[in-house]
């Protein structure tokens, strides 16, 4: 019995904030004075590998592959490893982070990154996503192998980027298999809009979900039927 793979795998998440100014000092930024002013809840457990502090970073790590940024400039709330949406937690933190804060908030970016492998385990060229003979994809038989292709949506009071590269993966259970497929490094981008008040970007975080299966249904897309 062979292991099913799945469809995809939402390899990372990340909700990035950008503000004018951030009020909290990175340097003075600490697992206790998130926790004590109510940014992270009280049963998200602190890490302390990849802990870094100066006047312009502060990075605070947390069990669940989580990543809390603080710069003068933007709070970035970041997850790693994460097999589906549902293991999402960060969107929790930033609702938290904006409920608290008070200051003026610029842009947000909402940014899964999700991997597809393709079915039977080959590995295929990114360019064979062109249908075109263009003579710059073939060189002396060679195809190029580190090409991205990088593609943005203007929706609806959102604008949406994917840079699509194929790459190579291993199994954490099964390190020894290489996994062929398209990763898709992905943001979806809010500005204010009306007078620029925070509802906005609250708007914006309670949409990550919607935003996680625009993202998942315009990467499927990407992927020719026979690599499905």
């Amino acid at each position: 019995m062979t292991d099913q793979r799945p469809e995809y795998v939402v390899s990372g998440f990340s909700i990035v904030i950008m503000m004018n100014p951030n009020p909290l000092n990175p340097a003075a930024m600490s697992h206790d004075v998130l926790r004590n002013i109510g940014v992270v809840p009280s049963d998200l457990t602190p890490a302390t590998d990849g802990i870094h502090r100066t006047s312009l970073l502060a990075q605070l790590p947390y069990e669940q592959n989580v990543v809390i940024r603080l710069t003068p400039n933007h709070a970035v709330f970041e997850q790693r490893s994460s097999e589906t949406a549902k293991d999402i937690i960060v969107h929790d933190l930033a609702r938290r982070f904006v409920g608290i804060i008070n200051t003026s908030y610029i842009a947000l970016g909402i940014n899964p990154q999700v991997f597809r492998p393709i079915d039977g385990n080959v590995s295929i060229p990114i360019t064979e996503m062109f249908r075109s003979n263009a003579a710059w994809l073939a060189y002396e038989s060679h195809h190029p192998s580190g090409i991205e292709i990088k593609t943005t949506y203007n929706l609806p009071h959102r604008v949406v980027t994917i840079t699509a590269s194929s790459v190579q993966a291993t199994r954490v259970d099964k390190p020894e298999e290489v996994i062929y497929g398209m990763m898709f490094q992905t943001n979806v981008h809010r500005e204010p809009e009306g007078d620029g008040d925070s509802e906005w970007l609250h708007k914006g975080i309670d949409e990550w979900e919607s935003d996680v299966a625009d993202v998942l249904a315009l990467t499927s897309l990407f992927m020719p039927q026979q690599w499905k």
